[in-house]
């Protein structure tokens, strides 16, 4: 949800008033003053105090009817749990004030939410109409269509170049993605290199990095230069030139993720690959790794993320060992720990597993780009665009069964298939 960015300011001295000490005085002097209410309201949502900002600017809707406190209120009530609430104000506001596009945008991430996909694109569509420039209604209608894109067979008619065009609004959204600086060089615009240097710029998360990196390697080695975190070195391929710095010479550079409008999905064949200088765990059983929680500070962490002990069921199959990172499991005694310091040493346990399973995070990636067989289990709502609509496959990795809906039944099914089909998914 967008939220507000209108807050209270002093009448004498035009700061931002950081205690709305003001606000709550005139609220006092006057219980009906609109401006006031709303001005609190707003300010009690910036702090995240949700229950409170629905309290008040539920007043303030009732004294003064305007649009910001409709838009306002409703994210309340998202917050609060209640996305059906949340789509009925959107839509009142949508109703008194047909060309507010930001309750469009903020209706369609109340459908995406909801896996109202189709009316998520049309709602995206009608802010971009109303306000073209409009770089979150953009972005959004991305994610949408790149979730249609990528769902088997590609049953919704959407393209590569559709997606890939509202995709690129990624870095002038409110909260934007972050590059490596001001180059001062040309971005690349996928002709032909000769001998020019590209340079292909990290961006977003691990999970992103390790997704899209595989696009570097569809070019010579002369002619790229990987600018990665120092972090993901290890899990790089040796021979190409690798950077933690911009401004490592070069001629034309491009956003990691961009190399989608110039370069083919091609096959999820395997192209990390991690030396195996020893056996780390025992093979008497199958060694069976999981991952239960992904990065709290992800928008989606709430449905992605899960407790160990959805996972104890595992244990009948085999040797059950952690792949959470800096995660305490002193009491999930049966558990096996394992010691995860770098990427690297991630990969190397990776290394010694006959199947993973996990939440949708950057380990998932990993193993997938290992070309190890990993289950994925995907949320019910909020679904990543990557992973399409439906389906328990990937172009992105042939490695990789989706559970859609974290369906544990489900899942038991995959592991069950896999162990007695001699460790391979059978479809």
């Amino acid at each position: 949800m967008q939220k507000p960015k209108r807050i209270m300011t002093d009448p004498d001295t035009g700061k931002e008033v950081k205690m709305p000490k003001i606000t709550k005085g005139l609220i006092r002097a006057n219980i009906n003053n609109g401006p006031a209410l709303y001005n609190l309201g707003t300010y009690e949502v910036q702090q995240g105090n949700f229950l409170d900002g629905e309290k008040v600017l539920s007043k303030a809707w009732e004294v003064e009817k305007n649009p910001e406190t409709l838009l306002n209120l409703s994210t309340c009530y998202k917050f609060n749990g209640s996305s059906a609430k949340a789509a009925k104000a959107l839509a009142e506001c949508i109703r008194r004030w047909p060309n507010f596009a930001l309750a469009y945008n903020n209706l369609g991430l109340i459908n995406y939410d909801n896996n109202q996909f189709d009316a998520a694109v049309n709602n995206y569509r009608t802010a971009i109409k109303i306000t073209p420039d409009y770089a979150d209604a953009h972005w959004n209608l991305g994610l949408a269509l790149g979730l249609d894109y990528f769902s088997p067979s590609q049953l919704f008619n959407a393209s590569i170049q559709d997606f890939m065009t509202e995709y690129s609004w990624r870095f002038k959204k409110t909260n934007p993605v972050a590059l490596a600086g001001t180059l001062g060089t040309p971005e690349w615009d996928g002709s032909p290199l000769g001998d020019r240097k590209l340079i292909i710029l990290c961006e977003q998360g691990f999970g992103d990095m390790i997704q899209f990196m595989r696009y570097a390697y569809q070019f010579p080695v002369a002619n790229v230069i990987l600018h990665v975190p120092e972090a993901l070195v290890p899990v790089v391929k040796s021979e190409y030139t690798i950077t933690h710095v911009s401004t490592f010479p070069h001629d034309v550079w491009i956003a990691m993720c961009n190399l989608l409008k110039y370069v083919p999905v091609g096959p999820g064949v395997p192209y990390i690959r991690i030396p195996q200088y020893e056996k780390l765990l025992s093979n008497s059983k199958p060694n069976i790794g999981i991952v239960w929680k992904g990065s709290a500070k992800h928008a989606n962490d709430k449905q992605r993320s899960l407790h160990y002990r959805d996972f104890l069921w595992l244990l009948k199959y085999g040797n059950v060992y952690s792949l959470q990172k800096d995660e305490v499991t002193k009491n999930a005694k049966d558990i096996l720990p394992t010691k995860l310091g770098t990427w690297f040493d991630t990969a190397r346990y990776i290394n010694s597993m006959d199947l993973v399973v996990s939440v949708d995070t950057s380990v998932a990636h990993l193993v997938g780009a290992m070309g190890k067989p990993v289950i994925t289990l995907i949320p019910s709502n909020g679904i990543d665009w990557r992973w399409g609509r439906y389906g328990e496959s990937t172009v992105w990795y042939d490695s990789m069964r989706l559970c859609r809906s974290r369906d544990m039944v489900r899942c038991e099914e995959m592991v069950n298939d896999f162990l007695n089909n001699g460790n391979k998914f059978s479809n």
